[in-house]
């Protein structure tokens, strides 16, 4: 559609029904065309190879690609977990991650190329992208994206980046609670 000013947007809502659009076509096409800059808040990011694959490429291509997901004050401990597991791969193709500090966050946005957001109630797991009735709002909007865009930077400046060479240093434990939490969080 088009809002008053002539700004396009996408109001999407998702559903397991063949009938309705699924979320992660949405959520890969948001990806695949951003050109500058990808700033993403989820509190439950699980990435599937698609979505993996998507991030990695734009970060080696040059993209400034920005993961912001909850530390340690977190409603799913395992979900955490698991996403955590691909960290590395992450990190190694460009990626830069923090980990959201004070409490648990439960915002759930996207901004691309600082005019492109989309906000809703899906999160950035399986669950949502695939099962889940979600509903999402994908607008292209300068003001829209500058307001997200300011949530966000508040929310990094209150956050820990994840070092490389940090994260490859961490120990055997947290290494199996990756493995096992991926292995048994599937529901996610």
């Amino acid at each position: 559609g088009q809002a008053q000013d002539g700004s396009p947007y996408v109001i999407l809502a998702t559903s397991p029904s063949p009938d309705l659009f699924e979320g992660e076509s949405f959520f890969l096409a948001s990806l695949w065309s951003a050109r500058q800059s990808i700033h993403l808040e989820n509190p439950y990011f699980l990435s599937d190879a698609s979505i993996r694959q998507a991030l990695t490429e734009k970060a080696r291509a040059g993209v400034d690609v920005v993961l912001l997901l909850p530390g340690e004050h977190t409603d799913e401990k395992s979900v955490r977990w698991a996403g955590q597991r691909v960290y590395e791969e992450f990190l190694e193709a460009g990626v830069k991650i923090y980990e959201y500090q004070p409490t648990f966050t439960h915002a759930k946005l996207l901004v691309e190329d600082k005019g492109w957001s989309v906000i809703g109630s899906a999160n950035w797991d399986n669950r949502s992208r695939k099962l889940n009735d979600e509903i999402l709002l994908g607008m292209a909007d300068d003001g829209l994206a500058a307001g997200l865009e300011k949530i966000f930077q508040h929310d990094l400046s209150r956050s820990r980046r994840i070092a490389l060479q940090d994260w490859r240093a961490r120990g055997p434990f947290q290494r199996l609670l990756e493995y096992l939490s991926q292995v048994f969080v599937q529901q996610y």
